[in-house]
């Protein structure tokens, strides 16, 4: 299937939401009315403010060229590493994973599992 894929994440407070991914690194396009866009590879992302309980069963997974720089850059913003296939441990350092994929991820204010990997 070719196209072009948008993610749209239901927030409760998108204005926190929002200085969250700008905090990650993901970069802002625009707002309109509590909501925001984000690029996110060759798609975007959307924030959108809701007042339901969000579904934070997925997993958004987003391969980087490095994760170390991305790593370093997550600390010094007082931001949590975690490993996810290990309890969710807080890590100091990306992991290599049994599959080959050097990663870590966050959980954002909404609970989303957002993971960033670096195939080798």
């Amino acid at each position: 299937m070719n196209g072009v894929l948008d993610i749209v994440i239901f927030c409760k407070d998108t204005n926190s939401s929002k200085s969250w991914y700008d905090k990650v690194g993901f970069e802002y396009l625009r707002g309109h009315d509590g909501m925001y866009w984000f690029k996110a590879g060759n798609g975007e992302l959307m924030l959108h403010p809701t007042d339901a309980q969000s579904n934070t069963d997925a997993v958004f997974q987003l391969v980087v060229n490095a994760v170390d720089p991305l790593f370093e850059s997550v600390l010094e913003k007082e931001l949590t590493p975690l490993d996810f296939s290990n309890g969710e441990k807080v890590i100091t350092e990306p992991t290599i994973q049994p599959w080959g994929y050097k990663e870590f991820c966050l959980r954002d204010p909404d609970g989303y599992i957002w993971a960033f990997v670096q195939k080798s």
